[in-house]
């Protein structure tokens, strides 16, 4: 039979949990955010580079972002093997990472819809989507994690973001400078990802 709580007990359980979750995350999670930060931005930096030497339309300047595949192998890894030295479980530990499952997971969808949707109508103005819509997805995952955890560099990462996604929409139609949209994905992972990552570290310091 569960046991049955006040609301004050509750709300000292979830406070609890919290800091819990608060404590965990300071313990290797700023590495992480730091490592995608500097991965993101330099990829975005190069993509722009490779832009502008052999233009937006050949497809192989694209190609640079499967380096991130062993990005994503190298942080599983890291998340499993920091999962088995964790002897308690919790909640809101797995409810963020459940957060940022489903983000990557949505994230391969929305791209799948993206270029097929590119495909079918045969549109390359499609692809003019593609960062925007990850920006905000982006800015939807670190804005919870940051009102999670009640960490605020974190909840202005998430509006970064979502400023970086309405900018690259609305100088969609003023931009001259081709993949001008890289340049800001790179300053967003910078001002969202990299800066909040090392001020999380310095906290456990």
């Amino acid at each position: 039979m569960e046991k049955e709580y006040t609301e004050q007990e509750s709300l000292q359980l979830i406070t609890e949990m919290i800091n819990a979750a608060r404590n965990d995350m300071q313990n290797g999670r700023g590495d992480l955010v730091i490592l995608w930060g500097y991965v993101i931005a330099s990829l975005a930096l190069g993509n722009f580079a490779l832009i502008q030497m052999l233009g937006v339309h050949n497809p192989l300047i694209y190609l640079i972002w499967t380096l991130t595949i062993p990005l994503f192998i190298i942080s599983a890894i890291i998340e499993s093997r920091k999962e088995r030295r964790t002897k308690v479980k919790n909640r809101i530990t797995s409810i963020i990472a459940s957060l940022w499952n489903g983000y990557a997971i949505t994230v391969c969808v929305a791209l799948t819809m993206l270029y097929a949707g590119a495909a079918i109508f045969r549109s390359s103005e499609i692809y003019a989507l593609i960062n925007p819509l990850i920006l905000s997805l982006t800015g939807l995952a670190i804005f919870v994690t940051g009102r999670i955890f009640r960490f605020k560099p974190f909840v202005y990462g998430g509006i970064v973001f979502w400023t970086g996604a309405i900018v690259c929409i609305l100088g969609s139609g003023y931009m001259y400078i081709q993949g001008f949209h890289f340049i800001v994905s790179a300053i967003c992972m910078i001002a969202g990802f990299i800066v909040p990552g090392h001020l999380l570290n310095r906290k456990k310091e």
